[in-house]
């Protein structure tokens, strides 16, 4: 077992520096000839992310059976691969890794207005709708997407209408003051999820006050009548408190999950745990 954690450790960034060129290619050639010894193509190429990723797969699978037991445990799972996925740019990341070099939790915000700024002009625009005296024809900007929400959305202004605003103060019972500071919440959640092009879903750090994560539905690139013009815009569909299950079954059943912020996301499936009868229970109701 301590060989598989060794090699394991070349999947962490620290290790795998510090690993001899000469040993990682010996290494490497001996992987390749045992794929060419199952019938793979001599001609396959492998990268050394790609190889990374293969080492910490095998010792997960080493050393995980019967650890993570039910639901949750899967969820926790498939969050991982798809964090280690994205970090060393590999499947369906690996296109994507080549144009975004910046680990996700360095990235930098591009646009002029910063995160911060952009929530105190959201929040106050979500007062003045709050409070009743906002034209019928007005919405909210939450400026250009920042932080991983660049790799999601194209450069066009977030915007929140007002119908959406209303559903989700009447129907889903959200106040304005569990509304606040979403363009920071969008711009460093917790997942990212599409299950279909022109759309993604956003669980956020924001709460609500029965304790659900505020989730947000967004409709990418999409055409909308603001005043007199039809412009392009990242139009946010909906808000509302998501409710653990519904948030683990996405994670499990429908591979929809694209992004997570390894530490939060993890964490937080975690934390969930506490109820993992109750969310088995809930999710067989779905």
């Amino acid at each position: 077992m301590a060989t598989e954690e060794y090699i394991a450790g070349l999947a962490e960034d620290g290790s795998f520096k510090n690993v001899m060129s000469r040993w990682w290619q010996k290494l490497k050639g001996l992987f390749m000839d045992f794929l060419r010894s199952c019938g793979f193509s001599g001609n396959m190429k492998i990268s050394d992310n790609e190889l990374r990723y293969v080492l910490w797969m095998s010792y997960e699978n080493l050393r995980e059976p019967g650890r993570f037991k039910g639901i949750l445990g899967t969820a926790a799972r498939t969050a991982a691969r798809v964090a280690k996925e994205h970090e060393l740019g590999v499947g369906e990341f690996a296109e994507e890794n080549s144009r975004h070099q910046n680990r996700d939790e360095d990235l930098r915000y591009s646009n002029k207005e910063t995160v911060n700024q952009k929530d105190v002009r959201y929040n106050y625009e979500l007062k003045i709708w709050a409070e009743g005296e906002m034209r019928a024809s007005d919405h909210i900007s939450l400026g250009k997407p920042s932080g991983i929400m660049e790799r999601f959305m194209p450069e066009r202004e977030i915007i929140l209408r007002q119908k959406v605003l209303s559903k989700a103060r009447k129907k889903h019972g959200l106040s304005e003051k569990e509304m606040r500071n979403m363009p920071s919440a969008l711009s460093h959640p917790i997942f990212v999820f599409k299950s279909e092009e022109g759309s993604v879903g956003v669980l956020t750090e924001l709460k609500s006050d029965e304790g659900q994560n505020i989730f947000a539905a967004v409709k990418i690139g999409t055409n909308k009548q603001l005043g007199h013009e039809i412009v392009e815009v990242n139009d946010i569909a909906s808000i509302h408190g998501r409710e653990i299950a519904n948030i683990v079954k996405p994670i499990i059943e429908n591979g929809t999950l694209r992004w997570l912020y390894k530490k939060k996301g993890l964490a937080w499936l975690s934390s969930a745990k506490t109820n993992s009868q109750a969310i088995v229970t809930e999710t067989k109701r779905i």
